[in-house]
């Protein structure tokens, strides 16, 4: 075959941007930001709204991430323990923004 008769090279392929989910992300974000919004200027007409608001103190607001990461921390945990199974091994635990990585220097936490 000569180069006359090759067919011509492809055309690099370009990565497409997926909009798809990035728009979502912004559509459930904005609904979000909306939904709290009109819920907090509602607060003081709606007396059951109200109350709910009053019982909640600065340490409960502060303690929520801290209990997001405790249970995060618990299932992750539980993975690791099925990691421990006949013929796996656990490499990498990662809870919230910390992480316990096995390497050949034993386990470093980042």
């Amino acid at each position: 075959m000569d180069a006359s008769t090759a067919p011509p090279p492809a055309p690099p392929r370009q990565r497409r941007l997926r909009l798809k989910p990035l728009l979502a992300i912004v559509a459930f974000g904005a609904a979000g930001l909306a939904l709290g919004y009109l819920l907090g200027k509602a607060a003081p007409d709606l007396p059951w709204l109200r109350q709910k608001l009053d019982a909640l103190d600065t340490i409960d607001l502060l303690a929520v991430p801290v209990l997001i990461l405790l249970v995060l921390a618990v299932h992750e945990v539980g993975n690791v323990l099925g990691g421990f199974s006949p013929g796996r091994r656990s490499l990498v635990l990662i809870v919230g923004p910390f992480q316990w990585a096995r390497g050949r220097g034993g386990v470093a936490f980042r």
